[in-house]
């Protein structure tokens, strides 16, 4: 299993976290066959421009609008209810499966949800 998608959250959160609160929008990657979006509810995160540029310097699709449901296999919470809150949802298009949501949530420190 790749390690690279978690190494692109990393450098995200790291990118989005040095930023300061709106509405932030949501992030789409693909990457060696795993596919995850992230929203942000902390308020760290400054503003949804901030995440934008954020996310599409890492090769992410931006949306303002939440990550969508569809295909959809569980998702990490990291920092939850803190200033630094975000979640990634993990997706079955391009063969995701579970253990590999759950895999790179525990190396974030996470709580996963199926």
């Amino acid at each position: 299993m790749s390690r690279l998608p978690f190494l692109l959250l990393f450098v995200f959160g790291l990118v989005a976290t040095a930023c300061g609160t709106d509405s932030h929008g949501s992030c789409s990657i693909s990457s060696s066959g795993t596919t995850y979006c992230m929203e942000f509810p902390g308020s760290s995160f400054g503003t949804a421009a901030s995440v934008e540029h954020a996310c599409t310097s890492e090769g992410g699709s931006y949306s303002s609008s939440g990550c969508a449901t569809a295909d959809r296999i569980g998702s990490c919470t990291v920092g939850a209810g803190t200033a630094d809150e975000f979640v990634s949802y993990f997706y079955s298009t391009g063969g995701t499966t579970v253990a590999e949501g759950q895999f790179f949530c525990t190396a974030m420190s996470g709580t996963w949800s199926s």
